[in-house]
């Protein structure tokens, strides 16, 4: 028998409690034992609300609700109509259940409770802008709850227990629900964007936290403000008046903002020390990045900005980002902008990019902890204003590196299921060598000593907008920290001095033969030399060692006990059969 539900959106406002909204009118089918509603299109199939799968971490927000038969919703919304078509019926149906809302969530217990939010009922009438909102909430399923519960003999102890724990549960969550919207009031008032007040009154609250922690007198929220320590006068806005009468007196939010979690601060000294045993030549500008996302840990407003690297290819770009984030103990992601597209163009966009996030990381809350590193960003600019040409996906930027919701899909255009994941938290790294940049910045070197190698002066956000063609808007919200060039002499102490180091490599494969390969001077100066000639930089080095390696582990490979070590010499760069066997 057909059947319609509602298919709502849920929303996390504490543990293991969400609040689900009217989405749409789903058609298809319910299965009271799977508690699975399947659509008719074929594009989904979604838990009950009141289901454990529906407020499960990392599950699809959505999920189904008010299951009810077509004939049954025909004669309850239609019953005065003499022929209603279906259409009558959807409409009648959804103007029933379009302004419910309901908070669900999970006792102790690990029962599922749910109350209704009757929002056209809703009344949010201020007499002015300092009262605090009266909210009207409907009885409907929780009058029955209550009735329930008091009549004689019809519960047992047990579940009456569980319904007083489920309104406890329930009346938390609004209560949160309410202080953050407070929060957002009063953050309006002072013109301040909602995060940057938000840290502010956390902070707050946590000094006066401390202060009695210490035994001292607590008079006032400003606690610690640098403003009265400079002798200014006191802002009392915001503080609860007691001549107010209750009723006009808003609820401010310190008495219900969450304390801060003390995070476990950064050891710059220690992560520094182990990403350079494989980024070599780099000190300073890993120095500088790690620097600089222990700053943004210290501070949330400083998670607002990015950071852009910059340098030509093969000086280790992506993987200084990839130890860092080894070492800062957070999954590393990697993304390519010449793959995004704006939506409706072929190619990925960031929702698409978020759920392969999510899917490598393997929960949503590490996946909002991430290093997320876009590469070749530099690809994205042009003179060109079409979305196409890459302008516009710079523009899609600006929100995922401010923090924003996204709602992760792993195709955008057909999929239903959906993962909300929030991009706070997340360090985002970009990415680019930006040569014509570069090449515009090159200092002319003088006389017959002049450097052969090529110096840059220091650029500025100014230099990516003119000669990278990026947006102002762009590299307005990144801090750009340049990778150093990668000459000879520093590709040598790379191939000597990173653990990572193909020669190292090398060594390990021949040692598992029983041989010992040996490496001569001449032949890692040639090897140097060869990479910067072919300006691959580090990363070229691996593919010349092994181009220079292979024809002699194939001779020893197949009877290695008549060998006792080989030589690598400077010949052997350019001839890989030039190499030498010295036998048993």
């Amino acid at each position: 028998m057909e059947q319609i539900a509602t298919l709502m959106k849920g929303e996390s406002i504490g543990n293991d409690v969400y609040i689900f909204h009217f989405d749409r009118v789903i058609e298809g089918e319910y299965d009271e034992k799977t508690k699975i509603f399947k659509e008719n299109k074929e594009t989904g199939a979604f838990f009950s609300m009141t289901s454990k799968n529906a407020i499960s971490k990392g599950s699809n927000p959505y999920v189904a609700y008010h299951m009810m038969n077509f004939e049954d919703a025909k004669r309850k919304y239609c019953k005065n109509e003499k022929n209603p078509n279906h259409d009558m019926v959807i409409k009648r149906f959804e103007e029933d259940l379009v302004k419910r809302a309901y908070i669900v969530g999970s006792s102790a217990s690990g029962k599922v409770f749910s109350k209704v939010l009757n929002l056209a009922e809703m009344s949010q009438e201020r007499i002015n802008k300092k009262e605090m909102v009266d909210a009207k909430v409907p009885l409907d399923e929780l009058e029955q709850l209550l009735l329930d519960a008091t009549i004689e003999g019809k519960n047992t102890k047990e579940e009456i227990e569980y319904k007083r724990d489920a309104l406890i549960l329930a009346n938390e969550a609004i209560e949160n629900a309410i202080g953050t919207m407070d929060l957002v009031l009063n953050a309006m008032e002072v013109k301040k964007p909602f995060v940057e007040y938000l840290n502010e009154e956390i902070e707050k609250a946590n000094k006066i936290d401390k202060a009695k922690e210490d035994g001292k007198d607590v008079h006032t929220r400003a606690i610690g403000d640098e403003e009265s320590n400079n002798n200014k006068k006191e802002d009392t806005s915001n503080i609860v008046k007691k001549d107010k009468k209750p009723s006009e007196q808003r609820k401010m939010l310190p008495a219900t903002v969450p304390k801060v979690e003390k995070k476990e601060r950064i050891d710059i000294d220690k992560v520094y020390k182990e990403v350079t045993k494989t980024i070599i030549a780099q000190d300073e500008p890993v120095r500088r990045i790690i620097t600089e996302i222990a700053r943004k840990e210290m501070d949330n407003r400083l998670k607002a900005e990015g950071i852009l690297i910059t340098g030509p290819t093969g000086v280790g770009k992506t993987e200084t980002m990839r130890q860092i984030a080894l070492h800062l103990g957070r999954s590393f992601f990697k993304m390519t902008a010449t793959d995004l597209t704006m939506p409706a163009y072929t190619g990925t966009d960031i929702e698409e990019e978020m759920h392969r996030l999510i899917k490598e990381c393997g929960s949503v809350a590490k996946a909002e902890e991430a290093v997320t590193y876009v590469d070749e960003i530099d690809k994205k600019g042009s003179k060109d204003n079409s979305d196409v040409s890459g302008r516009g996906v710079l523009n899609l930027f600006l929100p995922f590196i401010e923090g924003k919701t996204y709602e992760a899909a792993e195709d955008t255009r057909t999929s239903t299921k959906r993962t909300t994941i929030d991009t706070t938290n997340m360090i985002k790294i970009f990415s680019g060598a930006f040569t014509e940049v570069y090449n515009n910045l090159k200092e002319k070197g003088m006389g017959f000593d002049k450097d052969p190698y090529p110096k840059y002066r220091e650029a500025t956000p100014e230099d990516f907008v003119k000669y990278g063609e990026m947006t102002n808007e762009f590299m307005g919200r990144l801090l750009v920290v340049k990778l150093n060039d990668l000459f000879p002499k520093d590709l040598r102490e790379v191939l000597l001095k990173s653990d990572q180091s193909s020669l190292r490599v090398q060594e390990a494969i021949f040692r598992k033969l029983g041989i010992d390969i040996i490496f001569t001077d001449e032949y890692i100066n040639n090897v140097a030399e060869k990479a910067y000639n072919k300006k691959t930089g580090a990363r070229g080095l691996k593919g010349i060692v092994s181009d220079t390696t292979w024809r002699a582990f194939d001779e020893i490979y197949a009877d290695p006990y008549k060998y006792q070590k080989v030589i690598m010499t400077g010949e052997t760069v350019d001839n890989n059969r030039a190499y030498q066997l010295i036998k048993k």
